[in-house]
């Protein structure tokens, strides 16, 4: 197998344009096979070819049946080669450990797979999880490299029943999953911040928008940053907790009401 630091390069989705396996060569393997509905077909007949390709919802919701009672080893050994084969990656994971992330990539895998029968609530959760990653600064290359992981490691476990078919209904997946999670990014504009303090005192005084603006744009540096931040006033009062400080309070929230009795991390604000 090549390797897959050359796989991120200026084409963030080129491990979705591989070629597949002949299914010839695969014809006498014990597969799982669903053929797809007549109403399916003529519906992939009626799209334009702009379109986005249907998913195989049955295939995909039965190979991932296949591998769910591995599914903690699936994602174990998909963090190793993660790691391993683009070390590029580690600094992004500086704040967390695996095992919280073997748990986190299981759920958002069981959540999709759950979800396929329900476009709009699975849309809604990708825009929520683009969003996130794009504050742990997440980049198009990266989607790449956890694809391409994890479709080696599925079909390595999957063994003879990773057919043709299940590879590029995974593909197709992958692909749309990664499309719908980058959709969310927004775009963040560059804005001219005061001069000075006395400037920006001056502008909020006077109820400047260019100032609100300003700190507007702070505020959701501060909100997607890759790392946990709050901030408290001069009476020690929490005023702010970013996206990822919540997330680290509402983890460690057992351990922590053992020593703050009563501790919600729903109500740290």
């Amino acid at each position: 197998m090549a390797d897959k630091s050359d796989k991120l390069g200026h084409d963030p989705l080129a491990w979705l344009g591989g070629s597949l396996a002949d299914p010839a060569a695969d014809a006498k393997r014990t597969a799982i096979k669903v053929a797809k509905p007549p109403v399916e077909r003529r519906a992939s007949r009626g799209r334009r070819k702009t379109d986005a390709p249907a998913l195989n919802v049955e295939l995909l919701e039965q190979s991932f049946a296949l591998l769910a009672p591995q599914a903690e080893e699936l994602v174990r050994r998909f963090y190793d080669a993660l790691f391993e084969q683009y070390p590029q990656v580690k600094p992004m994971f500086a704040n967390t450990s695996q095992a919280e992330q073997e748990k986190k990539l299981l759920a958002a895998l069981q959540l999709v797979i759950n979800s396929l029968r329900k476009p709009a609530a699975l849309n809604k959760a990708l825009a929520q999880l683009g969003a996130k990653h794009q504050g742990y600064g997440a980049v198009a290359e990266h989607y790449t490299a956890v694809g391409s992981t994890l479709l080696d490691v599925m079909a390595d476990m999957a063994g003879e029943h990773w057919t043709p078919e299940v590879h590029q209904a995974w593909n197709e997946a992958l692909q749309a999953i990664s499309e719908s999670m980058l959709k969310a990014y927004t775009k963040q504009e560059p804005t001219t911040m005061a001069a000075s303090k006395k400037d920006m005192e001056a502008e909020l005084n006077s109820g400047s928008a260019g100032a609100m603006d300003d700190l507007q744009v702070m505020q959701q540096i501060l909100e997607h940053a890759p790392i946990n931040i709050m901030l408290a006033d001069a009476e020690e009062n929490i005023i702010f907790v970013n996206a990822r400080a919540r997330e680290a309070l509402t983890d460690l929230e057992s351990q922590l009401v053992k020593y703050l009795p009563g501790f919600k991390a729903s109500e740290v604000l």
